[in-house]
């Protein structure tokens, strides 16, 4: 389902299923170019609350924003665990399965590193 993403899309960008290896699909948005930024919401809730953010993002960046499993109108797998790591293991899946680039997932994080030159001011960590 895409008639709501549509109203705040502005012809931007599209929505698409991705099929994970159960056979279940993750709705997501992409939209953009530039950097790489993947936009995951909190339990209960769906890509689509990002509507103000993702438009202000879209011409510096290649967003993706995904429904996490069981969330949104990704698809409900009766039987299925949705606890932290099985979320964060989809959300690995999607950018791997996408060959989504420029992604790092150091210790139990993940991360999306930017291709974009960080300020001189700025701390690593």
């Amino acid at each position: 389902m895409s008639t709501y993403t549509d109203t705040w899309t502005d012809g931007h960008g599209t929505v698409q299923y991705f099929t994970r290896s159960d056979g279940s699909r993750l709705r997501y948005f992409t939209a953009g170019s530039g950097p790489v930024l993947v936009l995951m919401h909190t339990v209960r809730t769906q890509l689509d609350y990002f509507h103000r953010v993702i438009p202000q993002l879209w011409d510096s960046f290649t967003v993706y924003a995904v429904d996490l499993p069981g969330m949104g109108w990704s698809d409900i797998v009766p039987g299925a665990h949705y606890e932290e790591p099985d979320l964060r293991a989809a959300v690995v899946e999607f950018v791997t399965g996408l060959d989504i680039h420029d992604v790092t997932w150091p210790g139990n994080r993940l991360a999306v590193r930017s291709r974009c030159r960080r300020p001189s001011t700025s701390r690593t960590g």
